[in-house]
């Protein structure tokens, strides 16, 4: 190391270097520029990573390689030229830069995963022809690396694909890259029009376009893939046409704006965390062609009054409806046989019905909610296991049938509760199942007149 010196700001390289070594400058927070001598050949992996002053460097066209994280969180590089021998951009090598555009040199056959995560001021990227490999997330889909969470570019308004790249295109001048030979839009932004010819939308193509407030989902997509429109925080409202089949996990969570949504006929689940976090989402229609809605769908739409469970699916997952704060009632249908742990918490219901078919409760599945007066449970449930803990306004509870198996935490903390109605010939059965100190509300019901 003692060969890289660093006076009054700028780096100095000795002449004869070829290999600018691992980790050189990391973390050197007094670096202001650097001239790289034509000797080097390689910028090795993260040389000048968290040198968050860095807003020179020229590098020379002798440098054909840059490795990973090479300038990672250079926060004051504003600008870069890339050498025209360079083979490939690889993982976080100017992931959290300063960037404000990159114009990938036509040398450059391969770009990596998390290139240009989290820079948060680039606007404007080009691919040139010869770039045959993208890899997941070049503009950082939030998701972890080894050097942590990048994020993506929030304010990317122009991507370019160069003609005369065989595997990738912009095509139309639609501001997206799409694969040519699967139609699939891989990455687009704020100012992106998707063609008619897309059929799919990637893993988070649109992920945190904050600028971008509508778009149109073309006939021909029958794929929306997960986290495409995640965190896209000005999106109003969204038409997803018939033709689409699947809607993929967190395709649309904390889209905060969201307000209007309608969803195809043809989709038969609503997948984990689609809509989770859309706070100004009102009402939704689910079609009854889906079967399944999975864990967090619509946790924490705070907003989100009217929602319908069709009558073919058989399980409310985890945290489905957790945090609805304003959906005051709910019908659960008789094709429910489960629901499980989480699923209502803390959301705004007032009174439940839960049918005969289901027999199984998960733990704190109505926990806090805290404008819930009635509950009615019509099935023979095999446990509730602090099902209804802290729900304080609960005054009525109304059992249809024999619950096998109850802690006695089932109904803590219901302060309000005055009645426990239960099936005519139950009430020794319910005296052993509750705490002593709810026994006393146990009303048994008339036994209903056989027709």
């Amino acid at each position: 190391m003692a060969k890289y010196e660093i006076k009054d700001g700028i780096g100095i390289i000795p002449e004869g270097t070829t290999v600018i070594e691992k980790q050189a400058f990391k973390n050197d927070s007094s670096l202001t520029s650097i001239v790289i001598p034509d000797s080097v050949t390689q910028i090795g992996e993260s040389a000048f990573h968290f040198c968050e002053n860095l807003t020179s460097i020229t590098i020379p066209d002798s440098v054909t390689q840059i490795d990973k994280y090479a300038f990672c969180h250079c926060d004051s590089l504003t600008h870069i030229d890339l050498p025209h021998h360079l083979k490939a951009i690889p993982m976080g090598a100017f992931a959290s830069s300063g960037l404000v555009e990159i114009d990938v040199p036509d040398s450059v056959h391969t770009i990596g995963n998390n290139a240009f995560g989290g820079c948060k001021a680039l606007t404007s990227v080009s691919i040139p022809s010869s770039v045959t490999t993208i890899e997941e997330n070049i503009f950082g889909a939030r998701e972890r690396t080894q050097e942590g969470p990048h994020g993506p570019c929030p304010n990317l308004k122009s991507i370019v694909v160069a003609e005369g790249n065989k595997v990738f295109d912009s095509r139309g001048n639609c501001n997206a890259i799409i694969e040519s030979d699967t139609n699939k839009l891989l990455f687009g932004c704020s100012a992106t029009v998707i063609p008619d010819s897309v059929t799919v939308i990637g893993e988070f193509a649109f992920d945190s376009c904050k600028d971008l407030t509508h778009i149109d989902i073309p006939d021909g997509v029958d794929a929306i893939e997960r986290g495409a429109f995640r965190s896209c925080e000005s999106l109003e409202s969204i038409s997803l046409p018939d033709s689409v089949k699947e809607i993929g996990a967190n395709a649309f969570w904390d889209c905060i704006k969201l307000t209007d949504v309608k969803l195809p006929q043809n989709i038969t689940e609503i997948q984990a965390g689609v809509f989770r976090c859309c706070e100004a989402l009102t009402d939704i229609v689910i079609p009854e062609t889906v079967t399944a809605i999975k864990s967090n769908a619509f946790g924490g739409c705070k907003s989100l009054k009217n929602v319908n469970i069709p009558n073919a699916v058989t399980k409310i997952e985890e945290y489905t409806f957790s945090y609805c704060t304003s959906m005051a009632e709910i019908t659960i249908p008789d094709s429910v046989k489960e629901i499980k742990k989480y699923a209502f918490y803390n959301s705004g219901i007032s009174s439940i019905v839960i049918p005969k078919s289901v027999t199984a409760i998960g733990l704190y599945a109505f926990q806090e909610c805290k404008m819930l007066k009635e509950a009615t449970i019509m099935g023979a449930v095999k446990k509730m296991d602090s099902t209804f803990e802290q729900c304080r306004s609960l005054e009525t509870v109304t059992f249809g049938n024999k619950v096998k198996a109850t802690n006695g935490e089932a109904f803590s903390y219901c302060d309000a509760l005055k009645t426990i109605n239960v099936p005519s010939g139950t009430s020794d059965h319910y005296c052993q199942l509750l705490p002593a100190n709810l026994r006393s509300l146990i009303v048994e019901l008339p036994a209903e007149k056989k027709k």
